[in-house]
């Protein structure tokens, strides 16, 4: 799951690197790159946040995708946390 999506975005040329990696959770930072960056955050949440959570939900409906910083929504950089869903 977390392999897929860091393909998206290495595929979009984003800068994004996984920092953490345990049975329950991958964390990924950067997107210092991001394409997206000097858009509206919509354009962020359409296409990373939803299409990330779109991955997470195909491979494994009990684990999500959320992002943790988004530049578009004033944050240094991008981060996200794909882990199981809490109940």
């Amino acid at each position: 799951m977390g392999d897929c999506c860091l393909i998206f975005h290495k595929i979009s040329d984003h800068d994004m690197n996984e920092i953490e990696r345990t049975k329950d959770k991958i964390v990924c930072v950067g997107g210092t790159k991001c394409h997206w960056r000097d858009n509206p955050k919509e354009m962020c949440i359409t296409h990373g946040a939803i299409f990330l959570n779109a991955v997470c939900e195909a491979i494994n409906p009990e684990y999500e995708c959320k992002f943790t910083h988004m530049i578009t929504k004033g944050d240094p950089f991008c981060s996200w946390v794909i882990e199981k869903k809490k109940k």
